[in-house]
């Protein structure tokens, strides 16, 4: 029994520009999409003092489009990788 195949997705560059509240909504709805495995937060600092976050998304291999579009709509990411 080995470990199912899993694809890491990370979205790039969220600065101040999204509520609290609307990124724990972003987080939420990531969570719940099937196929999702672990959904995790990270807060930065960025330039000019400006906080900022990125979100890692885990998840199997043939919902990673699903996962993408999804990160577009719920959050104000530039991209994701």
């Amino acid at each position: 029994m080995g470990f199912p195949d899993l694809v890491e997705l990370e979205t790039l560059d969220h600065d101040d520009d999204q509520t609290p509240e609307s990124i724990a909504d972003a987080l939420e709805r990531l969570r719940a999409l099937d196929g999702v495995v672990e959904v995790t937060q990270q807060a930065y600092w960025g330039k000019k003092q400006r906080q900022g976050f990125s979100i890692a998304v885990l998840c199997r291999p043939d919902v990673a489009d699903t996962v993408t579009s999804q990160c577009f709509t719920v959050t104000t990411t530039l991209g994701v990788r």
